[in-house]
Formats: structure tokens, C-alpha cells, sequence
């Protein structure tokens, strides 16, 4: 009966130290297991962000070219506006130097 019982305590305690070398197994995977998970997570994190950055660049070029055409036309606009008000003034100028000459020089 000792016998037995020394035979299952050695038993139990080989199973006790085999369970114990499992469990330490075991964590080891979870760790390797959750690095792996986090390094994936930094690298997808990492794409994201390249990708948000490339979507925020694109649409501060987009924004830019619009209102760089909106200032442009504007500016068209404006010049145009000028060359036409200068044009005027300078056939003003033409008729009244022409209405000189023809007063001067035809009326006598």
C-alpha cells in the first residue's frame, strides 16, 4: 500500500512537472503568438497612415489646383477689365486728339 501510494505520488508529480513544462510551452506560443499579432497591427497601422497621409496630400493638391484656377480666372477677369478700360480711354483720347486736329486744321 505505500508502495502505491509513493507510486502514484511520483506519478502525479511527473504529471504535475510535465503539466507545468506544457504550460510554460504554451506561454512561450502566446508570446511568440502576440508579437507576431502586434508587428502585423504596426504594419497595417503603419499602411494606414501612409494611406491617410497619400488621401490628405491628394486632396490638398486637388483643393489647390481648384482654387489656383479659381485665381487665375479671376485674375483674367480683372486684366481683362483693365485692357478694356485702357482701350477705352486710349480711343477717348484718340477721338479728342483727332477732333483737335480736324478743329485746328479744317476750320479755316
Amino acid at each position: 500500500m505505500i508502495e502505491t501510494t509513493i507510486k502514484e505520488i511520483k506519478e502525479a508529480e511527473l504529471k504535475a512537472e510535465q503539466m507545468q513544462k506544457d504550460a510554460y510551452q504554451r506561454g512561450k506560443e502566446i508570446v511568440l503568438e502576440a508579437e507576431a499579432e502586434a508587428e502585423k497591427q504596426k504594419k497595417q497601422t503603419a499602411q494606414a497612415c501612409k494611406a491617410d497621409r497619400e488621401n490628405a496630400l491628394n486632396e490638398a493638391r486637388r483643393k489647390a489646383s481648384e482654387r489656383s484656377r479659381e485665381i487665375i480666372k479671376e485674375g483674367e477677369a480683372q486684366a481683362q477689365a483693365l485692357i478694356d478700360e485702357k482701350k477705352s480711354a486710349a480711343d477717348a483720347a484718340a477721338d479728342k486728339i483727332v477732333d483737335m486736329l480736324l478743329a485746328k486744321y479744317c476750320d479755316k
